[in-house]
């Protein structure tokens, strides 16, 4: 058994020397244009990001209804502060998705799958070592509130919400 244990514990410092090496000598290639995760890093990274958000997001109802006008609103904040990254309907792909590192999440082509409060969570924070800011110094909570239902909805969004995201003034009636 301690032969076990000290083999065990040799082998752990062994993969963290290496680990360290690779690290230090600059073997991890950086570049965030042209590279693509690996299959390993997405899975690893995607599943620590969704048992973080889940664990840290409030865990309270939207209070902000999905009224035409609340989600109109959400679309003007939306255009004004995320399209340029994460698309419009009218450009579904943005011009940066493939710039950053890793790619930003194009929610025209993939709405995104979170329910509002980890939406809000991920708006009012961001996401350490990837291109999302946290917006909680900039918008208020109620604005976030507000952006985190139009991405609940995205996928069902009525035409004049459309046009909104698109960049466009909403219709008048």
């Amino acid at each position: 058994m301690k032969r076990f244990l000290w083999g065990a514990i040799t082998l752990i410092l062994a993969i963290a020397i290496v680990g360290f090496w690779y690290l230090k000598t600059g073997r991890l290639d950086t570049r965030a244009l042209g590279n693509t995760p690996s299959t390993m890093e997405s899975v690893i990274a995607s599943a620590a990001l969704d048992a973080s958000i889940m664990r840290r997001a409030p865990t309270i109802s939207d209070p902000v209804l999905p009224t035409t006008a609340t989600l109109t609103t959400g679309a003007q904040l939306y255009s004004a502060h995320c399209s340029a990254c994460h698309g419009t309907p009218a450009v579904p792909e943005s011009v940066l998705a493939h710039g950053l590192y890793p790619p930003v999440p194009q929610f025209f082509q993939r709405p995104p799958d979170m329910p509002a409060n980890e939406n809000f969570f991920v708006v009012k924070y961001g996401v350490r070592w990837t291109g999302m800011p946290g917006w909680g110094r900039a918008l208020s909570d109620q604005q976030i509130w507000t952006l985190a239902t139009f991405l609940s909805q995205i996928g069902k969004l009525p035409p004049a919400v459309t046009q909104t995201a698109n960049g466009a003034a909403p219709a008048t009636p």
